[in-house]
């Protein structure tokens, strides 16, 4: 990564990206990124695929470290000063901060308790107030009243929709910041996806959330404010409504009527 910054950040914003830029193999992916994440909002992001939606996150979670040739330039500071970028970041203390859950629902082959119990210890040792921590999680998305008298079912005995919100709720044990969801819905009936909606909003009085979706009708619903990324580029950001209703950009407002996608 590059040398730390020190950046003040208001408390107000919990997280603060100014000109990121990203090389792959000598290919520019993400370019001149700039945003503010307030505390306590939901943010989607939105663009066609292969706009840099997933990437994004990947780097601000430095999941990008596992990606081969690649250079980053530019800042990312939270409001802790911790420098997310800076070569001295502590890579497994940033990823407690900012929890991820990934598209595809894995669950670990093991038990609903263990699933939760080794997010946060690591092997199955006892860690405080473990059973309050399970419980809470798993209330927070809604699988607490089904469950709470199985914790030891298996956990791939769950359904699709449970096993997500059971990935949500693993990383939740860590008592997360920010936590980033990429296409948490695209595999769930319409049903399912509203039930998880409604988790994610009330999951917002407690951290910020940035939510990568296809879906412009969903990012319309839950977020707070929207970011459109087109070719690695964010070509706009700000308030849902605004976006939605009168962006500033004509490759925005075409994007949302469906014109491409």
């Amino acid at each position: 990564m590059q040398k730390e910054i020190n950046v003040t950040v208001p408390e107000e914003i919990i997280i603060k990206v100014d000109n990121l830029n990203v090389e792959i193999n000598g290919k520019s992916v993400l370019k001149n990124i700039s945003f503010e994440l307030p505390e306590n909002e939901l943010v989607s992001l939105i663009g066609p695929s292969d706009s840099g939606k997933t990437l994004l996150i990947r780097t601000l979670n430095r999941l990008i470290d596992f990606q081969d040739k690649v250079k980053v330039k530019g800042t990312a500071i939270l409001n802790d000063g911790t420098d997310i970028l800076g070569k001295n970041c502590d890579t497994n203390k940033l990823r407690r901060r900012i929890g991820m859950v990934f598209h595809f629902p894995t669950a670990f082959p093991m038990s609903i308790r263990e699933n939760l119990s080794l997010a946060v210890s690591g092997k199955t040792k006892k860690v405080k107030n473990l059973d309050d921590k399970i419980e809470s999680a798993l209330a927070k998305i809604g699988l607490w009243k089904k469950y709470q008298d199985n914790l030891n079912l298996p956990a791939n005995r769950l359904s699709l929709p449970e096993r997500q919100r059971l990935c949500i709720a693993r990383a939740l044990m860590l008592e997360p910041k920010i936590l980033m969801l990429d296409e948490p819905t695209s595999l769930l009936d319409p049903i399912d996806s509203q039930y998880l909606e409604e988790a994610l909003l009330e999951l917002q009085n407690e951290m910020s959330l940035i939510v990568v979706t296809h879906n412009i009708q969903q990012a319309a619903r839950i977020s707070s404010s929207t970011g459109f990324l087109h070719k690695g580029e964010l070509i706009e950001f700000g308030p849902t409504n605004q976006i939605f209703t009168k962006p500033s950009r004509e490759l925005t407002d075409n994007y949302i009527k469906g014109k491409f996608g």
